[in-house]
């Protein structure tokens, strides 16, 4: 692990998302980050606020997920192949409209712990524990 922990912000409205993630990302050595809809995480990402990566929903309850990532590209505020999408809205095209935009992968809820951890693990550069990499295969 690195000597600081790095840090994630989770965008979604979902409070059992909103508590279960950072528990098991916590466990993990990793620090979250919240917000409930998509101006607030725009604020923080305006502020400078530095994340390793960011893990969010598609349906905010201001805005669409798409007009998120539009504006996150649009004023360069951060790196989408850092973005994870955690959804409900599972489609083959949603899906590929996000890859298109760059995002990092793209997650049904419900969703797997073990691939959850190793892709934020594969995105902050970190070696994912052995127990991990055995629960995906």
């Amino acid at each position: 692990m690195p000597e600081s922990a790095p840090k994630i912000l989770i965008l979604d409205e979902d409070p059992g998302v909103r508590n279960a993630l950072p528990r098991l990302l916590r466990r993990h050595g990793i620090e979250v980050a919240t917000a409930i809809n998509g101006e607030r995480a725009i604020k923080r990402l305006r502020r400078g606020e530095d994340f390793g990566a960011i893990i969010m929903d598609l349906a905010l309850p201001d805005m669409a997920g798409r007009d998120f990532v539009s504006i996150v590209a649009k004023e360069d505020l951060f790196d989408l192949r850092k973005v994870l999408i955690l959804t409900a809205m599972q489609n083959v095209d949603n899906a590929t409209a996000y890859m298109q935009f760059g995002c990092a992968g793209y997650f049904g809820k419900p969703y797997d712990n073990a691939r959850i951890l190793c892709q934020i693990f594969r995105i902050l550069g970190i070696e994912p524990p052995a127990s991990e990499l055995e629960a995906i295969i």
